[in-house]
């Protein structure tokens, strides 16, 4: 498990599933994208890469929209961008107390709800 703070939490995602770390990238805004969707950076090869927030996903307000650090995490659907203040660190499972598939899979289902994916 891999862990990085973001905005005052912490986010957590399993490490087999970062593909890649992006420190400080250029974000391009989505201007009829959700709020939770911070806009798209590129990523390796060039392909476009979008940017999520996971607080305001999770109903929190829209916070900074230029992240420290992007994750870059593999999904099923794909390569995803989510939004963090610094680089992750390992953690223990238990110590979240959060399941982190089901995070990744809750950011694919609003992406393709939200015809982003």
């Amino acid at each position: 498990m891999r862990v990085a703070p973001w905005r005052g939490a912490s986010v957590g995602l399993p490490a087999r599933c970062i593909r890649g770390v992006l420190v400080a990238p250029r974000l391009t805004y989505v201007p009829s994208a959700p709020d939770w969707v911070l806009g798209v950076c590129a990523a390796e090869g060039g392909r476009a890469l979008t940017v999520v927030d996971l607080h305001t996903l999770h109903g929190a307000a829209p916070g900074p929209r230029a992240p420290g650090v992007v994750l870059v995490v593999t999904t099923p659907a794909g390569l995803l961008g989510v939004a963090v203040d610094t680089e992750p660190t390992d953690a223990e499972v238990a110590d979240l107390h959060v399941d982190p598939l089901h995070l990744v899979d809750r950011v694919e289902a609003a992406l393709v709800a939200a015809g982003a994916a």
